[in-house]
């Protein structure tokens, strides 16, 4: 609902969201995920009290790291790298925060780099697609945070059908089932 409300007044370059009912172990993960759904440089703050921490996530076009730098003069604590980092903040710093590092956000960005970038390891013809690599695939599992799952790419395809699955009420996210040539 936070980011939908952010969305209906304009969504900028960035998503700096806080919230004192979130888990401060899993934002990173939903950082992450709110990366790949709005291409923006993502942080969410997990607030305690009057301090938060906070995890960001951000894709290849922004240094997350030098904007945390830039904006560190609001956080009491801050380190990571060019693609994700985390931070602590005071509550009453939040605000001051996210508007500076939408700013500088602003100064590194294009319109173009907030374009969401789906990330693949290989193209793959789907005639390929057979029992036996679906095997070879499988031997590659558990998946997890250090053995992500294979993501494939098929090129010149097409749709011939296409039916969405699941419960899509309320906002809630379903997946789609495609018949493809």
């Amino acid at each position: 609902l936070m980011v939908q409300a952010a969305l209906d007044r304009g969504l900028g370059y960035t998503v700096v969201l806080a919230s004192s009912s979130w888990h401060a172990g899993v934002i990173g993960i939903v950082a992450s995920r709110l990366l790949e759904r709005y291409g923006r440089p993502t942080i969410l703050i997990a607030l305690d009290g009057e301090m938060g921490k906070g995890s960001g996530r951000c894709g290849a076009t922004f240094n997350l790291y030098e904007g945390i730098k830039n904006c560190s003069q609001w956080l009491q604590g801050y380190g990571g790298h060019k693609r994700a980092a985390g931070l602590s903040i005071r509550k009453d710093d939040v605000e001051t925060f996210a508007e500076a590092f939408e700013s500088f956000a602003r100064t590194q960005l294009t319109e173009s780099d907030l374009v969401p970038v789906v990330e693949f390891d290989q193209d793959l013809d789907l005639g390929q697609v057979r029992p036996a690599l679906l095997n070879v695939l499988d031997t590659l599992e558990p998946h997890g945070p250090g053995n992500p799952e294979p993501v494939f790419r098929a090129r010149d395809v097409e749709v011939l059908k296409v039916r969405t699955v699941g419960d899509l009420s309320d906002g809630k996210v379903g997946h789609l089932k495609l018949a493809l040539r």
